[in-house]
């Protein structure tokens, strides 16, 4: 256990130490859409190896509006990566809320509870931090209105999309049904920044990786 946790805590370290050095050397846009392709492709495979599956314009639709979040959660940290990072817990608390106002699932934010007097605990917690992140460097009272926007809708996109896929999960679709659609909307997502920028080609140097 303790060997898969340093496992875990390095995995970790070395792809936002990764993802920050890429975010700065190259477009995010085409980085996001050469990243869900890549996870389109590793669907497809999963779906041809556990037929059948069907493809479901519903979870479609629901990837399609998380490559926002994605493409939110890569700017912030081409802005800051400390400060993003410690939000993304925040989604979980986002996913909480609507579990318990659309499923039911109350006992998950009572504060009568143990476990739901944690998560109103360390949510109020995160959001203090993000608050002095947000105030603070150049000017204590100055608001980095830049981050604070991309924060805020990564936050609030990636708690929907978690809760979708819980969602999803409880009307028991296939994995294979959730990988194909899901990933075939986040990448028809990814082509909007690029439609519109009209950029496509990507290289990415060693170099500017390590």
């Amino acid at each position: 256990v303790f060997l898969a946790i340093i496992c875990s805590l390095g995995a970790a370290i070395l792809s936002q130490y990764c993802n920050k050095k890429l975010v700065n050397s190259e477009p995010t846009e085409k980085l996001l859409n050469l990243m869900f392709f890549g996870c389109l492709i590793l669907g497809w495979l999963a779906a041809l190896f556990f037929r059948p599956f069907d493809f479901n314009p519903y979870i479609a639709l629901a990837g399609f509006v998380n490559f926002a979040a994605g493409w939110s959660f890569t700017r912030g940290i081409k802005i800051g990566l400390a400060q993003t990072i410690l939000l993304s817990p925040l989604t979980v608390v986002v996913a909480v809320a609507l579990s318990a106002i659309f499923l039911g699932e109350w006992h998950f934010i009572d504060p009568r509870s143990s476990g739901g007097a944690l998560t109103l605990f360390g949510g109020s917690g995160i959001l203090i931090a993000a608050g002095f992140f947000a105030t603070g460097r150049r000017h204590e009272f100055v608001v980095r209105r830049q981050w604070v926007g991309m924060a805020a809708v990564y936050v609030l996109i990636a708690g929907l999309v978690t809760f979708l896929i819980k969602y999803f999960a409880v009307q028991e679709v296939s994995p294979a049904n959730f990988l194909v659609s899901w990933y075939s909307g986040a990448w028809f997502g990814s082509f909007l920044p690029l439609l519109i920028k009209g950029g496509w080609s990507i290289k990415i140097a060693r170099d500017k990786l390590f």
